[in-house]
C-alpha cells in the first residue's frame, strides 16, 4: 500500500515509502534505547482496553535517523490499518502562515492546529524550529496540550534537548513534553553528510 506517504508532500513520497523497522536490523544503531523502544513496538503502548496512551520523543543531533524510525513506526501502524499521520513541524508552520495573507478565506491557524489533536496517531518531525514566534509556540502547545488530554499517542523527533526546549518554547509547551517519554538516539550517524547546528 501506499501507507503515511499519502498524507504529505509528494515529494517526500519515495524516501517515507523506503523505511520499515526491518531497515534498522541492518543498523548499527539499534542498540540505542531510542531505536529500541521504538522496534520493540513500545510506542504507542496499549493498555488492557487497547487505548494508546503514551506521547514519545525522539531527541538527538542531526543524522542520527529519527526521522527514518519515525517513519517506520507509522509505516508499521498503517500497516495495521490504524489513522496515523506524519506532518513536519516546517510544513504545518506553513500551513498556518497562509492563513494570515489578506486574501485567505479558510480555516483559522488555531483551528488548523487543533485537526491534528483528533488525529489518532500523529507522528511530529523535526520540532526543532530554532526561532518560534509566541503565536507558532501558542499553537503548537495548544496542540499538544489537546492531544495529551484525550490520550492521542504522539511522536515528535527533533534536535532539541528538554533544556533547549524550555529555553526556546518556554514553560507551557515544556510542561507538556515532559509528560512524555524522551529517548535520546545516540551511535553512529546514519546521514553523514549532515552538519551539527549549534543554536
Amino acid at each position: 500500500g501506499m501507507g503515511p506517504a499519502l498524507n504529505m508532500a509528494s515529494s517526500m513520497g519515495a524516501y517515507i515509502l523506503a523505511y520499515s523497522f526491518a531497515y534498522f536490523d541492518r543498523r548499527p544503531f539499534t542498540k540505542n534505547e531510542a531505536a529500541q523502544y521504538v522496534a520493540e513496538r513500545d510506542w504507542p503502548a496499549e493498555d488492557d482496553d487497547g487505548i494508546c496512551s503514551h506521547s514519545l520523543i525522539l531527541s538527538s543531533v542531526p543524522g542520527m535517523g529519527k526521522t527514518s524510525l519515525a517513519i517506520a513506526a507509522a509505516n508499521a501502524l498503517w500497516d495495521q490499518n490504524r489513522a496515523v499521520l506524519y506532518i513536519s513541524a516546517r510544513e504545518l508552520i506553513e500551513k498556518f502562515n497562509k492563513t494570515y495573507h489578506p486574501d485567505y478565506t479558510g480555516k483559522s491557524a488555531h483551528d488548523i492546529a487543533m485537526s491534528y489533536a483528533d488525529i489518532t496517531y500523529l507522528v511530529l518531525d523535526e520540532l526543532s524550529i530554532p526561532n518560534p514566534t509566541d503565536k507558532q509556540i501558542g499553537l503548537f502547545t495548544d496542540l499538544l496540550r489537546e492531544r495529551g488530554r484525550k490520550d492521542l499517542p504522539t511522536l515528535i523527533t527533533t534536535n532539541h534537548t528538554i533544556e533547549m526546549f524550555e529555553r526556546i518554547w518556554g514553560e507551557a509547551m515544556t510542561i507538556t513534553l515532559r509528560q512524555s517519554h524522551w529517548a535520546g538516539m545516540g551511535g553512529d550517524v546514519i546521514r553523514p553528510q549532515a552538519k551539527l547546528v549549534t543554536l
